[in-house]
């Protein structure tokens, strides 16, 4: 017999921000979304109000980042939909999103629409989600997302009280780490390899211009969008570049980061 109960229960489609979560999430918790049972801790917290008719995942899978990890084989051993979005090298995620939403509001399968995305740009797909009379569920977090954002939706997860955020500082946690830390000589080569990157890049030509400093979140999401190292690695290798004396890391003070300062020239490989 059936469990009428199940039935009872609002139809939920999740449309996922794919790029936007692997660069916010990590930023934000300080955890990496492959690594802590993401989609299934997801669809404990939300089976008991919903029932889940489907995940979409979407990005640009082209992406050298995403390449390596073979991040759609992943995403279909979790459950979800990987959907690839670009055209050339351009991503179209947004646009995506924005198109399948509007289908799925044209011919209704479900009762709740989930959106999992910091980015803003949203704001006019969750209202009109509203205006089609159904429910609009933001899934996010609470860190890096405009404060205007949730007032769009019926309801919003944050994704911080479900997986936990920094219990320290980022920046003083890292600054602490930073002294202290012990590398290999592979790391100091990575290292190496790392600034090299930094200044040749856009990122850091933009900051010569304009006199600007370049923050260490900001670079470390810079890098993993490029598809050369992963978030949470570019944090290990600063602090390595700092222990080393390759640059210094400034407290902001206006937020929790840190900034690069007294950067030294990059060199070849160490020899091993």
């Amino acid at each position: 017999m059936l469990d009428q109960s199940i039935e009872s229960k609002p139809r939920l489609k999740i449309f996922m921000d794919y790029e936007n979560l692997a660069s916010t999430f990590p930023e934000h918790t300080g955890k990496e979304v492959r690594y802590v049972n993401f989609f299934e801790r997801l669809r404990n917290e939300l089976s008991s109000q919903f029932t889940i008719v489907s995940i979409k995942g979407y990005a640009n899978f082209d992406s050298p980042f995403f390449q390596s990890q073979r991040e759609q084989g992943w995403l279909t051993s979790c459950g979800v939909e990987p959907l690839h979005c670009s055209v050339g090298a351009k991503s179209t995620t947004d646009v995506k999103i924005t198109i399948d939403v509007m289908k799925e509001l044209a011919r209704p399968t479900a009762d709740v629409l989930g959106i999992i995305s910091n980015d803003r740009d949203f704001a006019p797909l969750l209202q009109e989600i509203r205006n089609a009379g159904k429910q609009a569920l933001l899934i996010c977090t609470s860190g890096g997302t405009n404060e205007a954002l949730p007032k769009y939706a019926d309801a919003t997860l944050d994704l911080e009280k479900l997986f936990g955020n920094k219990e320290a500082s980022f920046s003083q946690q890292v600054l602490e780490e930073a002294e202290t830390i012990s590398y290999t000589i592979e790391e100091a080569n990575e290292t190496e390899e790392m600034l090299l990157f930094l200044q040749g890049s856009s990122l850091y030509k933009k900051a010569k211009i304009q006199n600007i400093r370049i923050g260490l979140k900001g670079f470390a999401v810079f890098c993993q969008n490029s598809g050369k190292w992963k978030f949470s690695r570019v944090i290990h290798l600063v602090k390595v570049a700092h222990r080393r004396g390759l640059l210094q890391l400034v407290p902001s003070d206006s937020d929790d980061d840190l900034f690069f300062a007294n950067l030294k020239d990059a060199r070849p490989t160490i020899a091993n």
